[in-house]
């Protein structure tokens, strides 16, 4: 029988400690929840609270009894929530490690364990068999169903620090995860040290500080939930995240127009205020928006997606700003509109590169059809000078025996009796049809002379980088990789920039013409001797070796028949001699053909390029 104090309670040093526990655990758990935005999480921690500060507040007031019937009860009462906290710390170590949902089952049954314990010690005396009374108060002494008690207490504890364990060993090495378990797992180890706090209970008076432990366990969780905000990633915490981060503008408004929810790029597109935008009519934001088109497509099918309009965005500055819009159709449960959702992308700035594109491709197209011409031109200019050098070798051969007959008709006019009339008419007619024909051979000689040529000091790399402009498109078309290795300082040549040009299109062009399925073009320079030279390389099939002696004969070609004059490099050849310098052909030992160009560099004087092998 224990003696009945007159106060039931007395002022007890050892109670301080544990009641003040019990409060700062309850503020702790408050606090978590409202900077956590009420989190599972924070809700499982808050949680574990409650239990911590029921058993620490019902504890200190047992301390402080000084009825052993009162103190009784106050222990009966604590046993109500006691047992809950293995399951309440289990509840928060599947929450944080984000493992819940595989571990749901598992919660349940720590749950139920816990409400039978708690039924079984309020109605008998099979745990709390009686009480102590130590030097700091009275304590709960176990019976027999503490043994069971026991093993589901520390089993879950010690299944929660197995959970700690096994996330641990998964988590990628120092990454943030990695980080916050392993803080949690030094919390749960010293919260171990609370259960010191059941040797009383069998008799062993060592004074309870387990509060202490416990509490430093929930400070280090909190602050492991505090610093890095494990929140649950629902959708509906995502959502307004989502829309917050969306660099589209978006626009929620209601059947009646009436504009509900709108988020920061919005706000930026119509140059308003949240408070602006929302609560007006969506009609009187801009007449150009959503046009009367969309909206009857919208109500037909239910969504629209990536129309172009126009949006005056400053009606005053005449801002105009072109849009991507998609919207659809809100419904409710009975499949009834309620909502618009609108989102519009700004492509003002793709649509401009657009346009340019489109004006640099006709630049393009107009460059392209230049090209051609000036081919045309090229071929024709090598056929009337083929047709040229043809007639001056036909004139050569008919001028003098036209000279003869022209002699002869003079000598027989001189001995042929003068009163002859029809002897002479008919010698009138021959001189006539000789001079006429000599006019004609005279003519045509005059026609195949060479052209003057208009020299200036030339870059002939600037000759060669115009060359190139001029194949650009047909080097892209056939997905040619051009090399230039240009030599560091070139002396300027005294060339005809125009020949020249039109003498390196036709050698490109043919190298262009030998890989049609792609390839490296290599336009190689070089000083050697007081002399430029100019390689020109392809890594195409190459030219048969019986063609090479003969590769510069007019009207002779390697391509098939309607894909070639013949002409090309037989007018290229006699542009580069009529500069004093020399072509020559030749199959590369790795495949393709080189053509060696050379040109005198007497008189010379460096151009002052730094240029420098590169892919063009």
């Amino acid at each position: 029988m224990f003696a009945v104090e007159t106060t039931p309670y007395a002022v007890n040093a050892y109670a301080v400690p544990v009641w003040l526990a019990a409060v700062a655990c309850l503020l702790l758990g408050c606090l978590v929840l409202i900077r956590e935005r009420w989190s599972p999480v924070s809700l499982s921690f808050l949680l574990l609270t409650l239990t911590i500060a029921g058993w620490l507040f019902t504890f200190a007031e047992m301390y402080r009894a000084t009825d052993a019937r009162l103190a009784l009860w106050w222990a009966k009462l604590a046993y109500l929530g006691i047992p809950c906290i293995p399951a309440a710390f289990y509840q928060f170590t599947v929450s944080v490690l984000r493992i819940a949902a595989r571990h749901r089952r598992m919660v349940w049954i720590a749950w139920g364990l816990a409400m039978l314990f708690a039924v079984a010690i309020c109605t008998t005396d099979a745990l709390i068999a009686g009480l102590y009374h130590y030097w700091w108060g009275f304590y709960p002494r176990y019976g027999w169903l503490s043994i069971p008690y026991l093993t589901f207490f520390f089993g879950i504890m010690i299944l929660s620090l197995r959970h700690y364990w096994v996330e641990y060993r998964r988590a990628v090495p120092e990454t943030i995860h990695h980080r916050r378990i392993r803080l949690l797992m030094i919390a749960s180890s010293i919260v171990s040290l609370a259960s010191l706090d059941y040797l009383p209970k069998y008799g062993i008076g060592l004074y309870p500080f387990g509060y202490v432990p416990v509490f430093v366990f929930l400070i280090l969780a909190a602050l492991v939930v505090w610093r890095y905000h494990l929140v649950d990633i629902t959708p509906a915490f995502a959502a307004q995240q989502i829309i917050g981060t969306m660099a589209e503008a978006l626009l929620v408004f209601d059947q009646d127009g009436v504009v509900r929810v709108v988020n920061q790029a919005a706000c930026q597109l119509f140059g308003k205020t949240e408070a602006e935008l929302t609560g007006r009519l969506f009609a009187g934001l801009t007449r150009s928006f959503l046009t009367p088109a969309i909206v009857s497509t919208l109500h037909r099918l239910g969504a629209v997606h990536d129309v172009e309009v126009t949006l005056v965005a400053n009606e005053s500055q005449g801002s105009i700003k072109v849009l991507s819009v998609s919207a659809s159709l809100m419904r409710d449960s009975r499949g009834e509109p309620i909502a618009t959702i609108c989102i519009a992308r700004d492509i003002t700035s793709r649509t401009q590169a657009e346009e340019e594109l489109r004006q640099a491709h006709e630049e393009l197209q107009q460059a392209h059809a230049a090209l051609q011409e000036a081919q045309l031109q090229l071929i024709q200019a090598a056929k009337l000078e083929s047709v040229g050098r043809l007639a001056a070798g036909v004139a050569h051969e008919v001028k003098n025996p036209l000279a003869i007959i022209l002699t002869g008709i003079s000598y027989l006019s001189r001995h042929v009796p003068s009163d002859n009339g029809r002897t002479r008419l008919v010698f009138d007619d021959i001189r006539y049809a000789v001079r006429r024909a000599d006019a004609i051979v005279k003519g045509m000689l005059d026609f195949s002379a060479p052209k003057t040529l208009q020299f200036s000091r030339e870059d002939l790399h600037a000759v060669i980088e115009r060359a190139l402009v001029l194949l650009k498109h047909e080097i892209d078309k056939a997905r040619i990789t051009v090399v230039k290795e240009f030599a560091h300082r070139v002396p300027r040549l005294q060339l005809d920039g125009n020949k020249i040009e039109q003498a390196f299109v036709n050698v490109l062009m043919n190298a262009v013409h030998a890989m049609p399925q792609g390839g490296t073009l290599t336009v190689r320079t070089a000083l050697r001797d007081r002399a430029v030279v100019v390689d020109v390389e392809d890594t195409g099939p190459g030219v048969p070796e019986e063609a090479l002696a003969k590769i510069f004969e007019p009207f002779f070609t390697t391509k098939p028949a309607g894909q070639g004059t013949g002409l090309g490099l037989a007018v290229t050849k006699s542009i580069v001699e009529l500069h004093g310098g020399a072509i020559e052909l030749m199959n590369r030992p790795e495949g393709g053909v080189r053509a060696h160009i050379m040109f005198r560099a007497e008189g010379g004087e460096p151009n002052g390029q730094e240029a420098h092998p590169h892919r063009g």
